[in-house]
């Protein structure tokens, strides 16, 4: 009826959760990444639940230089590994959301 629409009308839209991970190496980064599918599983169920629409997950990490290789080859093969991770997830939560990777700053003192 008309108070159900109003109410689909008016019901939360949620833009991002975002998680910051921070990480001394690259091992662990993936494992908290790795960890945190169950955690974005969880809070977007209970969202839903709630009728509130999610439309994207961030994970944003500490600076790149804190975690990464410090060979170049290395850091950029770790890189598209965190890229396929991140890919991997969002296609684990599925349901549209999107997940966008943030990395840290790079430390200029370098």
């Amino acid at each position: 009826g008309p108070t159900q629409e109003v109410a689909r009308r008016l019901a939360m839209k949620v833009r991002a959760i975002t998680l910051f991970i921070s990480a001394p190496n690259f091992g662990q980064l993936c494992a908290r990444l790795e960890a945190s599918a169950a955690f974005f599983r969880t809070a977007i169920a209970e969202l839903r639940a709630q009728g509130v629409a999610l439309q994207m997950v961030r994970v944003a990490t500490n600076g790149f230089d804190q975690w990464a290789d410090a060979a170049t080859d290395a850091a950029l093969a770790q890189l598209r590994e965190l890229d396929a991770r991140l890919a991997a997830l969002e296609r684990a939560l599925g349901s549209g959301i999107a997940v966008i990777g943030s990395v840290g700053q790079l430390d200029a003192r370098l």
